[in-house]
């Protein structure tokens, strides 16, 4: 189940670089698949642990209930986790009225990539 966490995590990766590649783009598509991709990896992990984890999209919550418990040192990725964790639902419905901008888009893909290369770092997958 691993596997298939990495490939659903790297779909959602691939689908935010390709829309950026385009000198306009819906930024909250892009922002939530960040958001996205980097729920999964963090799923990817408990899986490795063997950590059964609720069906729930706050990033928050499952870095606090269940990364951070397992290994202190995902308390460094905390910072992107807090900037992601709200694109799995506001930015895809109308009444959030979220304004989103280019930058923003920009620093999910960053935050995205700091959770990515912290996780497959911790999976010895590199």
């Amino acid at each position: 189940m691993l596997k298939e966490w990495i490939n659903k995590a790297e779909d959602d990766l691939l689908a935010a670089r390709m829309l950026m590649e385009h000198e306009e783009f819906p930024v909250s598509v892009v922002c939530f698949h960040c958001q996205q991709s980097a729920e999964k990896y963090f799923k990817a992990y408990l899986t490795f642990r063997e950590v059964e984890f609720p069906k729930i999209h706050d990033m928050i919550a499952i870095l606090e209930n269940y990364l951070i418990p397992l290994d202190i040192t995902f308390s460094d990725i905390k910072q992107q986790t807090v900037l992601l964790t709200d694109y799995a639902v506001k930015p895809r419905y109308p009444d959030f009225l979220i304004e989103l901008t280019v930058n923003d888009a920009c620093e999910a893909y960053t935050a995205l990539m700091d959770i990515k290369n912290f996780i497959i770092s911790k999976l010895s997958l590199s």
